[in-house]
């Protein structure tokens, strides 16, 4: 069965365009290299926050991510953005 994967993000408002063209250029593309993802979307909903949702073929799939790739993925966010920026994930 499909999991979805949904990171939330808020990033402070000057960094929103740096955000956006990181997200789009780097970090989604290099989401769906890792191989893990059917698809990846990204929203923005009208108070500048912005849903990505992943969506793995199951559970084990994400699992699989999480256990080999999400560290780096997740560091290299961090080297681009320190600070201001919250993020959430939940699994839905």
């Amino acid at each position: 069965m499909k999991t979805h994967y949904k990171v939330t993000a808020t990033p402070r408002k000057d960094l929103r365009p740096r955000f956006l063209d990181y997200m789009s250029k780097n970090h989604i593309p290099d989401m769906e290299k890792t191989g893990y993802f059917l698809s990846a979307q990204m929203t923005e909903t009208e108070r500048g926050v912005f849903e990505i949702v992943y969506v793995t073929k199951d559970r084990k799939t994400l699992d699989a991510y999480f256990e080999n790739d999400a560290e780096v993925l997740r560091n290299d966010f961090i080297r681009h953005f320190p600070e201001g920026i919250t993020i959430t994930r939940e699994i839905v």
